[in-house]
């Protein structure tokens, strides 16, 4: 059987995404604009990430999709326009030339560069393709993006290939995960430095992932966490708090559910809801000192959430630390 690489399509906290979008044809152009905003969102990019970027029409958007490619800032562009056909066979010139700037974009700098720009014979056949009954380009080329960003990263990660090239099978490397967990579990008191942060950042990333994903396969979460964290103790860490909040999910929730008054959990925005549950985990399931608790996870709603999410997240949280806890410090 041949091997499969299964790949997350969530973001980094750090990555930039830059969205190109022709001003021409609108109506058809801004709705896939916002189609593209919201699915990066949904996959772990803050507004403050994003960067849209109009341009005159799809002609122009080859040129300002490389210079933003090459400027190091973005992790991937998405490219946006609507190209109807007229009466003459102008639109069938722009058609090639857009596709290929597009391609060399990428090509020529290894930056995922997402082709959405709709080619159609009409405005209505656009707008079906904008958000009507045949989906939203938008959507696709974000989510091309994201994918394509997450295979690069897989594929070019050493120890990835090391680990393929030696045919070392998934369950092998499941194996290995679920040691290092264990090992994880002897680890010293922890406290609240940067690399331990990152850890629970790639926690919440993959556990958010789970959530919008419940069938992921857990190669895939192995190798989000390998893609996102370099040391192996990071890793085991990040490993055994995502363990931990899938093994204890339902006892969590409920707890959550019963201390955040007027706000139940499928309310709750999907990163402040996985917060909340790394973090509760942390509070009932190891002995980490509870103020290091609650401040990591008001640094991750800082990161991850909107500007209501710390405060949200510290107030629930601490209606669920247990008395014995409080003298830890």
């Amino acid at each position: 059987m041949p091997q499969h690489l299964d790949v997350s399509p969530i973001a980094r906290p750090d990555d930039r995404f830059a969205v190109v979008v022709s001003k021409y044809n609108p109506d058809v152009t801004n709705r896939l604009c916002e189609a593209a905003v919201t699915t990066l969102g949904q996959h772990g990019v803050t507004d403050e990430k994003i960067l849209v970027v109009p341009v005159p029409g799809s002609f122009e958007i080859p040129v300002v999709a490389e210079q933003l490619a090459r400027s190091g800032r973005y992790a991937a562009i998405v490219c946006l326009g609507a190209v109807i056909q007229g009466d003459t066979t102008h639109h069938e010139y722009i058609n090639h030339q857009v596709a290929e700037g597009i391609r060399t974009a990428a090509q020529q700098t290894g930056i995922p560069v997402a082709f959405g720009v709709l080619t159609c014979q009409s405005l209505e056949l656009a707008l079906d393709r904008a958000g009507g009954k045949m989906g939203n380009k938008g959507h696709e080329a974000a989510m091309a993006a994201l994918e394509t960003l997450a295979t690069l990263r897989a594929i070019g990660k050493p120890e990835q290939a090391s680990r393929e090239a030696s045919g070392e099978s998934e369950s092998e490397s499941e194996s290995e995960s679920e040691s290092k967990d264990e090992e994880d579990g002897e680890m010293a008191e922890d406290q609240s430095d940067p690399k331990r942060r990152s850890a629970r950042q790639a926690a919440v990333q993959a556990l958010y992932q789970v959530d919008l994903n419940p069938d992921m396969p857990t190669s895939a979460l192995t190798d989000f966490l390998d893609g996102e964290l370099e040391d192996p103790q990071l890793r085991a860490f990040a490993g055994q708090l995502v363990k931990g909040v899938s093994t204890r999910q339902v006892e969590l929730d409920e707890l959550i559910n019963s201390n955040s008054d007027n706000w139940s959990l499928p309310r709750m925005a999907g990163t402040d809801r996985n917060i909340l549950r790394l973090a509760a985990w942390e509070l009932l399931h190891s002995d980490v000192p509870y103020r290091v608790v609650l401040d990591e996870a008001i640094e991750l709603a800082k990161t991850f959430g909107d500007a209501r999410s710390p405060d949200f997240v510290n107030g629930v949280l601490d209606a669920l630390v247990p008395a014995n806890r409080r003298v830890a410090v």
